[in-house]
């Protein structure tokens, strides 16, 4: 049985992972890119679009979306999403589609006004459907974007919150590596909500107070057993040793701070049991 303990500590790790779900202010100076990367978490989804839906462009502030993400391990999770969210879309519509062309589809069925917005040219688009890996995602998002001569001020990412973290260091390793004067001023991680757990009459449950996605249903979240597992493989990731993706490990991703107590709560929830 998962102690309040356990709770208070996986959502330390998760809030850790999350980095940021504070929707960002608009930008009015330079141009502003968001990169959507495909997961099977529909709030992160629907917060992006909502947000293009609502926000005021000038020619100051140019802003363009990238759809990011081809078909990778958690694709059959997010062709279930997708038709459970949206009946309209069918499974035979979405079989064989990448991610990027998944989110696409929900768009063009629930977002008219915005994909009225994109073909009039007043919202840039692009779709990169090639990536099956987080380090994939960062390298052919920055590639596609450099192609087409975009070299974004202020770059927005948005991901699955337990892996935004990772995201935000693989794309800071793809402009390193490339070694580019087109890095962004900004690198802006938007996880668009932190998971947080809570124990109520002995049951673990999912507080979804202050998602930016209105519309969020707890059934649009993780298992509680692949998300513990989930947050545990994310920090095993990011540890900068032998076993971690950075420069002391297989060097996907630059040096990463953990904080101490970040990596006390992960080891706690490790002895429980929960790692994958």
């Amino acid at each position: 049985m998962i102690t309040l303990a356990a709770v208070h500590d996986a959502n330390k790790v998760a809030a850790y992972l999350a980095q940021c779900a504070e929707t960002p202010k608009h930008i009015t100076d330079g141009h502003t890119a968001i990169v959507l990367v495909g997961s099977a978490i529909l709030p992160t989804m629907r917060a992006v679009f909502d947000y293009l839906l609502n926000i005021d462009i000038t020619p100051t502030s140019p802003l363009t979306l990238l759809l990011c993400g081809g078909i990778g391990h958690s694709t059959t999770l997010l062709r279930d999403a997708i038709c459970e969210a949206y009946p309209n879309i069918s499974r035979e519509e979405v079989e064989g589609l990448s991610e990027a062309r998944i989110f696409e589809k929900a768009m063009r069925l629930a977002w008219p006004v915005l994909c009225d917005r994109i073909d009039q040219g007043k919202i840039g688009y692009m779709v990169e459907e090639e990536s099956t890996n987080c380090g994939a995602n960062a390298n052919l998002a920055v590639d596609l974007m450099l192609s087409r001569g975009i070299s974004p001020e202020n770059l927005i990412i948005v991901q699955d919150p337990t892996m935004m973290r990772r995201t935000i260091a693989s794309f800071e390793k793809a402009y390193d590596t490339l070694k580019t004067q087109s890095k962004p001023k900004t690198i802006i991680p938007w996880s668009t909500f932190t998971p947080h757990l809570s124990l109520e009459d002995k049951e673990v449950r999912w507080d979804i107070t202050g998602f930016c996605d209105k519309n969020a249903s707890v059934n649009e979240l993780w298992r509680m057993d692949r998300f513990l597992g989930l947050i545990i493989g994310e920090i095993t990731r990011l540890n900068d040793d032998v076993d971690g993706y950075g420069p002391n490990g297989k060097g996907f991703i630059g040096h990463v701070d953990i904080p101490e107590g970040v990596l006390q709560s992960w080891t706690r929830i490790k002895a429980m049991g929960g790692g994958r």
